[in-house]
């Protein structure tokens, strides 16, 4: 283990060394000088609520993320699951539009309950004996793909499990499910890439990552965090071919934040971990309850674009105790990276870690019981962000999602 990441952390110095010495690209493809997008972005247009039963099981604990497509006649749908320990049934539904009213919201209606037949046995991890909590959730409308990413609740030891697979769909019904895959360990480890799937823009594949088009990642806190990213993480990969049943994906790191190199972020928290820095000279790391849950997108518009990514962050006290971790209060935080700055990773110009996001607090109406936001989605042809936010609306005994929605300005 000491070798595997010694070895690691030499490669990765090696970058850095390399990444100095290169001159500054020249020829950007007209792509990069889009203006890159921020806080102001984002008109908020209201939320929807999700059925309070799908697939026979209650909705709420609905954290396996969030896809989108479209269906016959343009209509917007979009997949997610049940509760937690439902085993994270697929559900569809269809977009009913948002209301800033909380009293006028409306509520999804159920169009297609896919089960936890959509899974197939590719969610069995841990040789068999285990089957793993869905963490995200894509639609390639491409190919007729849905994506899901998985991994073990407690991946102690850190076994590094085939963590994302594929339904293939037609006419909303499941003719094969293929895969799951994992990477290799020092690219991307299981704990690095189970977070979540994405879609990279076909320019940026061309361009920079030899048509490497399946974003994975999203990096942050999992139990079992020694081979976590300390801080978000993407890495682009080829995707895998229709007749391949499983295997180790060819991937091309974007971002990613070793042990040397914690990603950044504010300094309102104290913590109580060794491992897990407290701040230092006003810049704070990213730690024990700091995570990306499924909850990522690449938005590609004809005049701004980025990587978000949206994170649940730990402030005040953060501690471990009884076989848990702890914080005073979890704030929802986004990220919005510019992709000239993963085009210069992806040449080799600058270090993994080195990419610097933009980054606000989110406050959700109603504010959730449990601040987590675990699916994002973006259509881009009316410039909508899709966000679920589970633990929102107070039932009598649980607490069930909503999906917030967001406008990109022009």
């Amino acid at each position: 283990m000491t070798r595997r990441l010694f070895a690691v952390t030499l490669t990765l110095t090696a970058v850095a060394i390399y990444a100095a010495a290169q001159p500054p690209a020249k020829n950007l493809p007209p792509e990069l000088k889009r203006a890159v997008l921020g806080k102001d972005d984002f008109e908020y247009l209201g939320s929807f609520a999700l059925p309070r039963t799908a697939c026979g099981q209650s909705t709420a604990f609905g954290e396996s993320g969030l896809a989108l497509r479209h269906a016959a006649g343009g209509k917007l749908r979009l997949l997610t699951g049940t509760h937690r320990y439902s085993q994270d049934a697929i559900y569809e539904v269809e977009f009913p539009g948002f209301s800033a009213d909380l009293k006028a919201r409306p509520e999804a209606k159920i169009v297609k309950e896919y089960g936890k037949a959509i899974y197939g046995e590719a969610k069995r991890i841990k040789k068999g004996k285990e089957i793993g909590w869905t963490h995200g959730l894509t639609f390639d409308e491409r190919r007729n793909r849905f994506y899901f990413s998985y991994g073990s609740w407690y991946n102690i030891p850190n076994d590094n499990d085939p963590s994302i697979a594929y339904a293939q769909l037609e006419d909303d019904k499941i003719v094969d499910v293929v895969g799951g895959w994992n990477a290799a360990p020092e690219l991307a480890h299981n704990q690095k890439m189970r977070g979540g799937s994405l879609l990279i823009p076909d320019w940026f594949a061309t361009h920079y990552t030899d048509g490497r088009r399946l974003g994975v990642g999203f990096g942050g806190y999992y139990s079992g965090v020694g081979n976590c990213s300390r801080g978000p993480f993407l890495a682009a990969a080829r995707e895998p071919g229709d007749a391949d049943a499983g295997g180790t994906l060819d991937v091309l790191p974007l971002i990613s934040h070793d042990e040397n190199h914690y990603a950044a972020r504010d300094t309102d928290y104290r913590s109580e971990v060794e491992w897990s820095p407290n701040p230092k000279n006003g810049v704070g790391c990213w730690g024990l309850y700091d995570e990306v849950f499924g909850a990522a997108v690449w938005i590609d518009l004809p005049d701004k674009h980025g990587l978000l990514m949206a994170s649940n962050m730990g402030h005040g006290r953060v501690w471990y105790e009884q076989s848990d971790r702890h914080a005073e209060r979890l704030e929802a935080w986004w990220w919005v990276y510019d992709p000239a700055e993963l085009a210069e990773v992806a040449t080799g110009r600058k270090a993994v870690w080195s990419p610097k996001p933009k980054s606000w607090k989110v406050d959700y109406t109603p504010r959730p019981h449990r601040v987590l936001t675990s699916g994002l989605a973006f259509d881009a042809e009316t410039r909508t962000l899709f966000v679920l936010t589970p633990f929102s609306i107070q039932g009598e005994v649980e607490t069930f999602p909503i999906v917030h929605g967001y406008r990109v300005k022009p």
